[in-house]
């Protein structure tokens, strides 16, 4: 879902000061950033929290739903032009992003061997950074002259789509300790014992 992150924090940004998009005054979209982070910072902790009682993948899962039919709404409200339509277009968004956000720390080590789990942990974070959010920016300034607001919104929806359907693929590790999770034994050099 780090697509809803940078297209909230990169280009919402940018379309709601640019002459063809919002024309909102950049203090009033900077405010209105600030203003939202504070919503990002307690969905953040609140979704890890609920993580903990009803499962990191139901959390995440309910977030990827939830950012389908936003997607399709997002840009026909920013199309009203006014500060209270990019208000809640952001905050909302973001919120969205926040709640996948929130339970990705514990989600992600849990998913690898403790041999492999920094590593693993961190190269699926970066990528997914990158290409998952990264790249969508890049892309929606392509729609937004093309096919307008309508087409980011579809592209998102599908993310969103896709996220679900991936959130739904992976084990449900919450319940098992870290110390449980099979390794093969490692010799002094480090090598793998046979």
């Amino acid at each position: 879902m780090f697509a809803l992150f940078y297209i909230g924090t990169a280009f919402l940004t940018s379309y709601a000061t640019s002459p063809t998009g919002m024309q909102l005054s950049r203090p009033v979209v900077l405010t209105t950033g600030i203003i939202a982070s504070v919503f990002v910072a307690a969905a953040t902790m609140a979704s890890g929290i609920l993580s903990d009682r009803f499962g990191r993948k139901k959390v995440i899962a309910a977030s990827c739903i939830f950012a389908v039919p936003w997607s399709l709404v997002l840009f026909p409200l920013l199309s009203t032009g006014t500060v209270l339509a990019f208000g809640i277009g952001l905050t909302v968004t973001l919120v969205i992003f926040a709640i996948a956000y929130g339970p990705a720390g514990a989600l992600l080590p849990e998913l690898f061997e403790t041999r492999y789990r920094y590593t693993g942990a961190g190269m699926g974070y970066n990528l997914a950074g990158v290409l998952g959010g990264g790249i969508v920016p890049l892309l929606a300034a392509q729609l937004i002259t093309s096919t307008g607001g309508w087409g980011i919104g579809v592209l998102l929806a599908a993310i969103g789509v896709f996220s679900i359907a991936c959130t739904v693929a992976l084990p449900n590790t919450e319940k098992s300790g870290l110390e449980e999770r099979p390794s093969e034994p490692l010799t002094e050099e480090g090598t793998t014992a046979v």
